[in-house]
């Protein structure tokens, strides 16, 4: 399955846009039509875009918003562990790959776990598939390279959810340390401006 944007107009014919999960483009149409949505518009997600017969839509369209989108640690935390208690239940890695999809609710997150279940389907391994994505380190990835080898991967992808979240949370921390020095500095130098230009 691959993930792909649509846009379109709903029964009361206003315009709504999304992200979709099919096999191809021609059921994607089918699951929308049975929603209630006209689709005008659809394109693979970060690919090219499909021309519906008859309109003028380009049939490349270059994403900068995409460039400069990053997946959050957040974010990488949530994938991972999801990812560690789905195997962990005995559910099969393309299975859980799908759950992510689903559940997952920003687009770049779903467009990346979409391609590394298409990569796994088509032979690869799971460290092979993530190592093409730079949201990966490369101590993750070779952590899920060792767990693919020894046999233990949901116990690596478990404790690289607890390293992640661990670090996420120091983040905020010394975000939240930070803060009030910030806010001190500003002060300081608001009140510097108007004892130089007042007094």
């Amino acid at each position: 399955m691959s993930v792909y944007e649509y846009r379109g107009l709903n029964a009361k014919g206003k315009q709504v846009k999304g992200l979709k999960e099919a096999d191809t483009q021609k059921s994607l149409r089918a699951l929308l039509r049975k929603e209630g949505i006209m689709v005008t518009d659809v394109k693979e997600a970060g690919g090219k875009a499909v021309k519906k017969k008859g309109e003028g839509f380009l049939s490349t369209e270059v994403q900068l918003g995409q460039a400069f989108q990053r997946v959050s640690v957040e974010d990488l935390g949530i994938a991972t562990r999801q990812l560690a208690t789905l195997l962990q239940a005995g559910v099969s890695m393309v299975d859980s790959l799908s759950n992510i999809v689903e559940q997952m609710e920003k687009g770049l997150v779903k467009r990346i776990f979409s391609q590394v279940k298409t990569e796994i389907n088509e032979g690869a391994s799971l460290g092979d598939a993530l190592s093409k994505h730079k949201c990966f380190s490369k101590v993750y990835v070779n952590m899920v390279r060792a767990g693919e080898a020894s046999g233990t991967l949901d116990v690596v992808l478990s404790r690289l959810a607890d390293f992640i979240e661990g670090q996420n949370e120091l983040k905020g921390k010394v975000m939240s340390a930070m803060m009030y020095p910030i806010i001190m500095i500003f002060v300081g130098v608001g009140i510097m401006g108007i004892l130089f230009t007042v007094v």
